[in-house]
């Protein structure tokens, strides 16, 4: 028995001491377990094919990005740091059959919120407006959408009583797509919803100008810190990917002051700067050129295809915004429900796609890889109603911002350059441009 118990300590020693090595490895080369995310067939603008290692499908990225707990008439945001509710809650619907649409107006913005609030459901948001035919691809029955293939929306609202029933809810138009289904959404689906690790917190949603919207946090919110390593991805992948590496398409290099250019003979033009790892790749206008994606739809269907060319891993990258003045979509990765907002392009995406055929990928070289141990470390928002009065008495015009989101800044660890720690923060959309809310100096 003696013999048993030193062999029973000896091994967790050694246990201990391995946990240890692998630590400090980690810590000092990162890189020594960088993981290949790119080994999937994705065809690129030359018609060449290159590899990466997941076969993603448009509804991994096209998903909501928060989920809502309405009771009471009271709003609760619904957040896990452990469980992927929405994937859930994705999974357990794939295989409803709807059994008729029907549309209700609502007569402006007071009546639509209400409508809201009126019974207890689960609101499934995104960032920006989607199309009901993006939406109805997740179902079994597709014949009944194919009117309303080109509409969109920003909310699907399950009721907690009727669970035979789904609503689409547009901000655009206030417009409510009522949906009967021909059975009961599963148990599971609201299961996903009630696990243990989920934090609650109090949120209205509001008008914050005419047609923006936000999530005001009315006593401010609890959002944990991470440290990710990063992975600097080859710029061969882009070269590839992008560009193309048959024969046929000559390629030049060329390099100045930490940029390197590379151009092509049909008129691809790949720009990467090695200081601040920001990756640009545009296209020519082409002459015959139609584009495919004539409808919101189509363009939303085709930019997850551009998206998918740049061959990074999309596990966390999610549906933006859609910008209709300079046909660009925006993906950006988001964590425990909070986007990653950067003036760098960590983690964003940008694609725009002209009907001339020219194009433009704006996206970092940058992405996370591992998440590190932080102790559990929390960072503590005020409410969102401080941020609306400091643009306030800070002279800027309430009716430029366009949203209000809380967020990750992204910045480099102190302690190693494969290290960054996403740190949340309010960010304020103000004609455009993102700015984190401690930096909203005086307009005067």
């Amino acid at each position: 028995m003696k013999i048993k118990k030193y062999l029973l300590h000896i091994g967790l020693l050694i246990a201990v001491i391995i946990s240890l090595i692998f630590s400090a490895i980690i810590w000092i080369d990162p890189a020594t377990f960088h993981r290949n995310t790119t080994q999937t067939t994705t065809t690129n603008e030359s018609g060449n094919t290159a590899d990466a290692e997941t076969h993603y499908h448009w509804s991994d990225v096209y998903l909501p990005t928060s989920v809502i707990l309405t009771k009471d008439k009271q709003q609760m945001q619904l957040t896990s740091g452990k469980e992927d509710m929405i994937n859930q809650m994705r999974d357990a619907a794939k295989n409803v059959r709807v059994k008729n649409i029907t549309v209700e107006d609502a007569k402006n913005f007071a009546d639509y919120r209400e409508s809201l609030l009126k019974n207890d459901n689960l609101t499934l948001s995104y960032s920006g407006p989607v199309s009901i035919g993006l939406f109805e691809s997740m179902l079994d029955e597709h014949t009944l959408f194919d009117h309303y293939a080109e509409r969109t929306f920003n909310h699907i609202v399950l009721p907690l009583a009727n669970r035979q029933t789904i609503y689409l809810y547009s901000d655009n138009n206030f417009k409510i797509y009522k949906v009967e289904l021909k059975e009961k959404l599963p148990n599971k689906l609201y299961k996903a919803a009630q696990g243990s690790d989920i934090r609650q917190t109090l949120v209205q949603y509001q008008e914050i100008n005419k047609g923006n919207y936000i999530l005001n946090y009315t006593k401010g919110v609890t959002v944990p810190k991470y440290s990710y390593l990063i992975n600097k991805e080859n710029t061969s992948l882009f070269v590839t990917h992008l560009l193309g590496s048959s024969s046929s398409n000559s390629i030049a290099t060329k390099e100045h002051n930490g940029i390197t250019t590379y151009t092509t003979d049909n008129g691809q033009r790949l720009v990467i700067d090695s200081k601040d790892g920001t990756v640009n790749y545009s296209r020519d206008a082409r002459q015959n050129y139609r584009n495919k994606a004539d409808t919101f739809n189509k363009t939303l269907k085709q930019n997850f295809d551009n998206l998918k060319r740049i061959g990074v891993a999309l596990d966390d990258v999610r549906y933006q915004s859609y910008d209709s003045e300079k046909n660009t979509v925006t993906y950006q990765s988001y964590i425990n429900g909070y986007p990653i907002i950067s003036s760098n392009y960590y983690g964003t995406y940008e694609i725009t796609m002209q009907r001339n055929g020219a194009m433009q990928y704006l996206f970092s070289i940058d992405n996370l890889q591992v998440p590190l141990p932080n102790d559990n470390q929390t960072v503590n928002l005020p409410p969102t109603n401080d941020v609306i009065q400091t643009l306030k008495s800070n002279n800027y015009n309430i009716n430029k911002v366009k949203s209000i989101e809380v967020g990750y800044e992204w910045s480099q660890n102190p302690t190693s350059q494969m290290v960054v720690d996403l740190t949340p923060t309010y960010f304020v959309n103000y004609n455009g441009t993102w700015i984190n809310y401690k930096n909203l100096g005086n307009r005067n």
